[in-house]
C-alpha cells in the first residue's frame, strides 16, 4: 500500500538567516535632544518609553543564541513587538541624520546574505530590519516543531503564515523607496522568495497532519503537495536568478529549494497514482492512469540526480531512499496492469489542482499597542512634517470640493428635472391602490435608520455644543495673547530701557491673525448652521410623518377616486426607471459618506516623514495617497452620467403616462399628500447630509484650534520663563548682587530667523482658500445649486448654503485682544453668494503655524 513506502520519504525544512546588528545608544541622544528642545519636563514624560526601547533592542541582539528554543524565541518576539510599537512613534517625532537639528544615531546592520555592513541614520531601515528579524523568528519557531512526533502542526503553520504576512508587509512598505541602506534583504526578490518559502512550509504542516490522521485521503494529499511544489518552484525561480543567485549558497539554499520542489512534485503524482489504484480496486478501472502518474513521480526524482553533488550527505541518503521506493512502486503498478487490467497508460497525466491552506496572519494590531508616554511623542512631530501633512490635505480638499460639487450638481439637476414632471408624487397618486409605494417606503426607512426627526434635533444640539466650545477656546486664546502683551507693556513701562527684550506686539501678530482667521471660520459655520436649523424648523411638522410606522402612514393616504385600478404598463415602466434613478442616487450618497470617513481616518504622518527625509519623492507619495480619492471622484462621475442617461428615458415614459396623469389630476389631496411626503424625505436627507458635514467642519476647526493652542501655550510659557529670568537679573543688579549694569540681552535666535511685520506672515488677499481651492468665483453659479433646499419641482429655489459676502459678522465688535488694530480684521474673500459652502473644507495658513513654532522654539533654546 501507499504507506509502506511513502513514510520513509524525507523533507528538508528551511531556515532563513537573521540580520545581525551591533549595540548602539538610542536612549542618550534622543533624551538629550528632547531636554534641549522641549525641556526636562517633557523629557521625563518619555524617559520610561526610551529606556524600554533601549532594553528591547539590547535583548534582540541575542536572537541567534536562542534560535532553537521556542520559549526564548517567544519572549524575544514580544520584545521585538514592543520595540516596534515605540519606534513607530519615535521615528514619527524626530528626524535622524547628520544635519543640524537632527539626532545623530548610527544604526548598524549586516546583510543576512552577503554579511556586508550597512551603517545608516534612516529610522525606516531600522524599522524594516526589526520587522525582518521578527519574521525570521516566527519562521524559526515553525521549523523548531517536530511535525511527525508532536501534534504541533497548527502552531507551526500559524508561525509560517505570520512570517509570510510580515515579509509581504515589508515588501509593501519598502516598495519604491530610495535608499542605499537596504542591501539584498529588502529587495523585492528576496522578500518574495521568503514569502513563498513560508507558504510552502505551511503546506508541509497541513500535509503532515492529514498524512497522520487520514492516511487514505490520497487526493487531498496530492493537492497539498502540488501546491507546496508550486510555492517552492516560485521561490527557486527567484533564488536562482540575480541578484539572489550571486549571494545564496547553492549547496545549502538554492539546491534545497529545487530539491523540495521536485520532491513535492513527485509526492503529488505518487499520491494521484495511489488514488487511481484505490479506484481501480473498487471499479476495476484506472490502473493505466495510476501507471502514468507513478512514472511522472519517478521522472521528477530522476531529474534530481544531476544535483547529487550539491546535496549534503544526509539529504543525499534521503534522496536515494526515495528513488528506491518510488521505483519499486512503479514496478508493482506496471506489473499489475500488464497481468490483470491491460489498460493503455495515457501519454501524460492530468493536471493536479493545488489546494492552498491557511490565510496570511497579520499582527499589525500588536505593532500599534499603546504605551506610557505615547501621547507626548505625537506632540513632537517636526513642523516641516506637519506642513507637508497640511499641504497634502489641501490637495485632497481640492478633490473633495470637485467631488461634492459634482454630486450636488447632479442632485440639483435631478430634483429640478423630476419637479418639472411632478415626479414622483404624480406617479404615486396615479395608482388606485391604498398602499405606500415601495420606493417611497424605502426612502422613509433610510430616514428612520438615520435617527428620524428626533435624531436630527439631537444632532443639531450636538453641533451647537461643538460650535460653542470652539468659540470659547478662540476667546481664551485671544485673552491669553492680550494678557501676555499687557504684562510685557507694563514691565516695559516699569523698567524702561533696561527691559530690552523683543516686544510682544512684534512677536504675536501671526498668532493674532490665526485667532481672527479661526473666528471668521467659526462665524461662517455659524451662519450656515442657522440656515440649516431654519430649514429643519420650517419642514419639521411635515417631517414628523417620517417617524410613523408604515401602517400608520398608509392609513393617512387620502382615498383615490380610482380605487382598485391597477398600475398601467406605462406607470410600471416609469416606476422601474424611478427605482433605478433612486438606486444610483443612494450609491452616490454612499460614496460621498465614504470619502468623508476616509479623510477622517487618513493618517499620513509616516509617509510625510519619508518625504521629509527624501526617502520618497513628494509627488509620488502624494499621488499614491490621493489615489483612493480619485477613485471616489471617478465613481461619482460614472454615476452622474448614468443618472443623466435615464432622463431621456423618463421623458419618453412620461409622454405615454401623460394621459393617465391628467386623468388623476382630480385627486389633488392625494397628490399633495405624496408630494409633501416625498419632499419631507428629500429635506431630511439634505439636512442630515449637511449636519454630517457640519460636524466634520467643527471637528476639523477644533483640531486646528488645538494646534494653535499648543503653539500659543508654548509661546506664553517661554515668554513667562524669559520674563522671570530678566526680572531676576534686573532685581539682582538693583540690589548690587551682580555688578553688570548692562541691559538684558536677548538670547540668539535660530539661523535665518528675522522679525518682520505681521503682513509678511498673513496676507488676506493670498490666504489659502478651503483646502487650497481656487479663488472665489465671482460670476454666475455654473449649476445654480448649493447645499440648500432643491427647487420644489421646478419652482423657485430654496435657501442656499452660501458664504456671506466679505463683511464683519452682524453685531461684531473688535476683540479686546486686537491691540492697536483700528477695527475688525479684513478676512480673506470667501465664495460668492451663488457658490455652495462645504463644511468639510477648512484649511489654515500653514506658514503661520510653522512661523509660530519657530518663534516658540527660538525662545525655548535660549
Amino acid at each position: 500500500t501507499q504507506s509502506t513506502w511513502e513514510s520513509t520519504w524525507g523533507y528538508i525544512m528551511l531556515t532563513l538567516p537573521l540580520k545581525q546588528s551591533e549595540k548602539i545608544d538610542i536612549y542618550g541622544p534622543i533624551k538629550r535632544s528632547v531636554e534641549e528642545g522641549q525641556g526636562p519636563s517633557v523629557a521625563s514624560q518619555i524617559d520610561g518609553a526610551l529606556r524600554s526601547l533601549q532594553q528591547y533592542r539590547d535583548e534582540l541582539l541575542n536572537i541567534a543564541t536562542f534560535r532553537s528554543d521556542n520559549v526564548a524565541l517567544e519572549k524575544l518576539i514580544n520584545s521585538a513587538k514592543g520595540y516596534i510599537c515605540i519606534w513607530n512613534n519615535v521615528s514619527q517625532s524626530f528626524t535622524f541624520g547628520k544635519e543640524k537639528g537632527s539626532i545623530d544615531v548610527r544604526f548598524t546592520w549586516y546583510d543576512s546574505y552577503t554579511r556586508e555592513k550597512k551603517v545608516t541614520t534612516s529610522p525606516l531601515t531600522e524599522r524594516l530590519a526589526m520587522l525582518y528579524n521578527l519574521a525570521i523568528m516566527y519562521s524559526q519557531m515553525g521549523t523548531n516543531y517536530t511535525l511527525s512526533v508532536d501534534d504541533k502542526n497548527k502552531e507551526a503553520a500559524n508561525a509560517f503564515l505570520t512570517a509570510a504576512g510580515l515579509f509581504d508587509k515589508i515588501k509593501i512598505e519598502s516598495a519604491g523607496l530610495r535608499t542605499p541602506d537596504f542591501g539584498l534583504d529588502f529587495t523585492e526578490q528576496n522578500l518574495t522568495m521568503c514569502s513563498h518559502i513560508m507558504k510552502a512550509q505551511v503546506q508541509k504542516c497541513v500535509y503532515e497532519k492529514v498524512k497522520r490522521t487520514n492516511p487514505d485521503k490520497f487526493k487531498l494529499m496530492a493537492q497539498l503537495t502540488i501546491q507546496g511544489a508550486i510555492s517552492y518552484g516560485l521561490a527557486y525561480s527567484v533564488a536562482s536568478t540575480p541578484p539572489m543567485s550571486k549571494a545564496a549558497d547553492p549547496k545549502s539554499f538554492v539546491a534545497v529549494l529545487q530539491f523540495n520542489e521536485y520532491q513535492f512534485m513527485s509526492l503529488a503524482y505518487s499520491y494521484t497514482a495511489a488514488e487511481y489504484e484505490k479506484v481501480c480496486n473498487d471499479t476495476a478501472e484506472g490502473m493505466g492512469k495510476a501507471v502514468t502518474n507513478i512514472r511522472k513521480a519517478v521522472e521528477f526524482l530522476e531529474i534530481l540526480s544531476v544535483m547529487e553533488k550539491s546535496l549534503s550527505p544526509s539529504v543525499l541518503s534521503v534522496y536515494r531512499e526515495m528513488v528506491k521506493h518510488c521505483k519499486e512502486k512503479k514496478a508493482y503498478l506496471e506489473d499489475q496492469n500488464n497481468k490483470i487490467y491491460h489498460e493503455t497508460p495515457p501519454a501524460k497525466p492530468e493536471e493536479i489542482e493545488g489546494k492552498a491552506f491557511g490565510k496570511i496572519i497579520s499582527i499589525d494590531a500588536d505593532l500599534i499597542k499603546p504605551f506610557e508616554g505615547q501621547e507626548v511623542f505625537a506632540r513632537l512631530v517636526p513642523p516641516a512634517v506637519r506642513m507637508l501633512e497640511e499641504e497634502y490635505k489641501n490637495e485632497v480638499g481640492v478633490l473633495m470640493n470637485n467631488a461634492f460639487q459634482l454630486a450636488h450638481k447632479i442632485d440639483s439637476t435631478q430634483d429640478g428635472f423630476l419637479g418639472k414632471h411632478g415626479l414622483p408624487s404624480c406617479l404615486h397618486a396615479a395608482t388606485g391602490e391604498q398602499s405606500l409605494p415601495d420606493d417611497l417606503w424605502a426612502k422613509i426607512k433610510q430616514c428612520k435608520e438615520k435617527g428620524g426627526v428626533a435624531g436630527i434635533a439631537s444632532m443639531l444640539g450636538g453641533i451647537g455644543g461643538m460650535s460653542d466650545g470652539n468659540l470659547a477656546r478662540i476667546q481664551e486664546l485671544g485673552e491669553q495673547l492680550k494678557k501676555e502683551e499687557e504684562e510685557d507693556m507694563a514691565l516695559r513701562t516699569k523698567w524702561g530701557p533696561a527691559w530690552s527684550r523683543v516686544p510682544s506686539q512684534n512677536l504675536n501678530p501671526a498668532m493674532k491673525k490665526q485667532v481672527e482667521y479661526h473666528f471668521s471660520r467659526y462665524n461662517m459655520g455659524k451662519d450656515v448652521d442657522a440656515k440649516m436649523k431654519e430649514m429643519f424648523e420650517t419642514k419639521k411638522e411635515v417631517m414628523a410623518m417620517l417617524d410613523l410606522e408604515k401602517a400608520d402612514i398608509t392609513a393617512k393616504i387620502p382615498k383615490s377616486k380610482h380605487a382598485g385600478a391597477a398600475l398601467s404598463p406605462a406607470a410600471q415602466a416609469l416606476t422601474n426607471l424611478m427605482k433605478n434613478l433612486g438606486d444610483l442616487k443612494k450609491e452616490s450618497e454612499g460614496i460621498t459618506e465614504n470619502m468623508m470617513k476616509t479623510l477622517e481616518n487618513d493618517s499620513v504622518t509616516n509617509e510625510m516623514f519619508l518625504v521629509h527625509q527624501k526617502i520618497k519623492d513628494k509627488k509620488t507619495a502624494f499621488d499614491e495617497l490621493k489615489g483612493k480619492y480619485l477613485t471616489f471622484q471617478q465613481d461619482l462621475e460614472r454615476i452622474a452620467k448614468e443618472r443623466e442617461a435615464l432622463f431621456p428615458q423618463i421623458d419618453s415614459a412620461m409622454a405615454t403616462f401623460k394621459g393617465e396623469k391628467e386623468a388623476t389630476a382630480g385627486d389633488a389631496e392625494r397628490s399633495a399628500f405624496f408630494k409633501n411626503l416625498d419632499e419631507a424625505c428629500n429635506t431630511f436627507g439634505l439636512v442630515h447630509s449637511n449636519i454630517q458635514q457640519s460636524g466634520h467642519f467643527h471637528t476639523q476647526l477644533g483640531t486646528h484650534i488645538n494646534k494653535l493652542m499648543t503653539n500659543i501655550n508654548d509661546y506664553v510659557m517661554c515668554r513667562t520663563l524669559e520674563k522671570t529670568d530678566i526680572e531676576a537679573q534686573l532685581n539682582a543688579q538693583n540690589l548690587g548682587i551682580i555688578g553688570n549694569k548692562n541691559p538684558y540681552m536677548r538670547p540668539p535666535v535660530p539661523p535665518g530667523y528675522k522679525e518682520v511685520e505681521a503682513s509678511a506672515y498673513y496676507n488676506p488677499e493670498t490666504a489659502p482658500r478651503p483646502y487650497g481651492g481656487p479663488p472665489p468665483y465671482s460670476g454666475p453659479s455654473p449649476y445654480g445649486g448649493g447645499y440648500g433646499v432643491p427647487p420644489p419641482y421646478g419652482g423657485a429655489p430654496g435657501p442656499r448654503y452660501s458664504a456671506p459676502p466679505p463683511r464683519a459678522p452682524s453685531g461684531y465688535q473688535p476683540s479686546p485682544y486686537m491691540g492697536q488694530y483700528p477695527g475688525p480684521p479684513t478676512y480673506p474673500p470667501h465664495q460668492s453668494q451663488n457658490k455652495p459652502v462645504s463644511y468639510t473644507h477648512l484649511t489654515l495658513p500653514t506658514s503661520d503655524l510653522v512661523q509660530i513654532s519657530v518663534v516658540a522654539v527660538s525662545l525655548k533654546k535660549k
